[in-house]
């Protein structure tokens, strides 16, 4: 058999595998829809004088800022974090710990991630764990 002929039929063998490999990927990985990805704003609430502002989730990550509202130090163990739908039932809750005491005033960052479907999130509340 020719080498150029040899080289041809090898060279359209490996395309056809790597498209075959593609189409197979395809199959099993599920499409993204626009109820896979949530972007969703929450109004904001204070807890036991905790001031929970900005809670944005995108995908399934909440992010919000969390500030001691009072003139003292304020000491906790953990904030609960309930994802709920539109009946106010529980479609997830995680524990998060943002540091045992707050300054008067002081800011943090609270970060939540799940790996839990929240579609037909409707509210996030929060729970302080003193």
């Amino acid at each position: 058999m020719d080498k150029k002929i040899k080289k041809t039929l090898i060279g359209i063998s490996v395309v056809m595998i790597v498209v075959a490999i593609g189409i197979a990927i395809t199959r099993l990985v599920p499409p993204t829809t626009s109820t896979d990805i949530i972007n969703s704003k929450f109004d904001d609430t204070t807890v036991n004088s905790l001031r929970f502002t900005n809670a944005n989730l995108v995908g399934n990550q909440l992010t919000a800022y969390v500030q001691n509202t009072t003139s003292t130090e304020y000491t906790l163990k953990s904030i609960t974090v309930k994802f709920l739908d539109s009946n106010n039932n529980e479609i997830e809750s995680i524990d998060a710990y943002i540091g045992e005491s707050f300054n008067a005033n002081e800011i943090r960052s609270l970060d939540v991630k799940t790996d839990t479907n929240l579609n037909g999130l409707t509210k996030v509340s929060y729970i302080v764990n003193s």
